[in-house]
């Protein structure tokens, strides 16, 4: 989702002649980006918590000066996500949409999809890795996500050599 509202921002500039339509549109990918980045932040530093690991651990990964600054990542939705995620019982009459998103997550099923999310991080993989400098930046992923990673980069055009050369070795 943060990618994709990344994408959703860089490419609205294309589009857009009005620069208060470019704005509006940038801003609001942005923000929803941010609060993406949030919730799993507030969610990881919420789940170090739970697993008790040392509050001045996650401070110092969090880069914050005190625990009133941990404390700020981790919101009532933050919780309810990891609830979701931990499988905690909850009234589920009661249980906010985050708890839910979690439960999803966990269940693979509702707003998550296994084959569309399998695709897309091979697709990442091979957009980010630097596969044709290095062929062993896809080893760390599963065989079925590097296979499609691997078809992907082949997708991608080789350079040409001439691009390569530094303008007065041509």
């Amino acid at each position: 989702m943060i990618n994709r509202y990344f994408h959703e921002a860089l490419d609205e500039g294309r589009y857009q002649k009005q620069y208060g339509e470019w704005t509006r549109i940038v801003l609001y990918r942005l923000t929803d980006a941010l609060e993406h980045l949030h919730l799993m932040v507030g969610t990881i530093a919420a789940h170090m918590q739970h697993n008790h690991i040392s509050p001045d651990r996650i401070r110092t990964y969090l880069q914050v000066p005190d625990q009133r600054h941990v404390e700020q990542f981790i919101s009532r939705r933050v919780r309810e996500h990891l609830a979701g995620l931990l499988g905690k019982d909850t009234d589920q009459e009661k249980a906010g949409v985050f708890d839910r998103v979690g439960r999803s997550i966990v269940q693979r099923e509702g707003w998550i999809s296994p084959e569309r999310e399998d695709t897309l991080e091979a697709f990442l993989a091979a957009l980010y890795s630097t596969y044709s400098y290095e062929p062993s930046a896809l080893d760390d992923l599963p065989d079925d996500i590097r296979n499609i990673a691997v078809q992907a980069a082949a997708l991608v055009p080789p350079a040409r050599e001439d691009e390569d050369a530094a303008p007065g070795d041509q």
